[in-house]
């Protein structure tokens, strides 16, 4: 089974010509099989998990090891506990992107509370905005209030 992920440098773009460590954990046994990842392009890094068994569940820890901390580590599971841990990675990356991400509340009275993607550009989120009643709150024309990107 081939394990692929991702590394970024702190601006977003592809981090490359890195040796990620790779740490993959049998749940069960608690064994661990460990070693180099391998530079495919535009920052993924591959590793080939000739051990894999589909009956199994695995954690898998990759560690780009010079990037700084709060970007240097990427993980995984398979198995019974992969769903949940992958539940909670969507969900703490949307949580991010509602705090940080540029937030308009366009002219009319529904779908008008756009959350962008990382780009700025492209909608992410398209909500409708109402008082506590349920009356649609209505953006006065050509007036859009905005939060900017936030700055992390």
């Amino acid at each position: 089974m081939w394990i692929v992920t991702p590394f970024s440098n702190i601006d977003g773009s592809p981090a490359t010509g890195l040796t990620p460590q790779i740490y993959i954990e049998d749940i069960e046994s608690s064994s661990v099989v460990s070693g180099s990842m391998t530079e495919r392009n535009h920052g993924f890094y591959i590793y080939d998990f000739t051990g894999y068994d589909s009956t199994k569940s695995y954690m898998v820890f990759c560690d780009a090891v010079t990037l700084p901390t709060s970007i240097r580590y990427s993980h995984s599971s398979s198995g019974e506990y992969g769903d949940k841990i992958n539940d909670i990675d969507v969900r703490t990356l949307l949580i991010k992107k509602i705090h940080t991400n540029k937030l308009e509340l366009q002219d009319g009275d529904t779908g008008n509370w756009v959350l962008y993607q990382d780009d700025g550009i492209n909608p992410l989120l398209i909500f409708n905005v109402t008082d506590k009643d349920g009356t649609f709150i209505t953006q006065s024309p050509h007036t859009p209030s905005k939060r900017s990107k936030a700055i992390e």
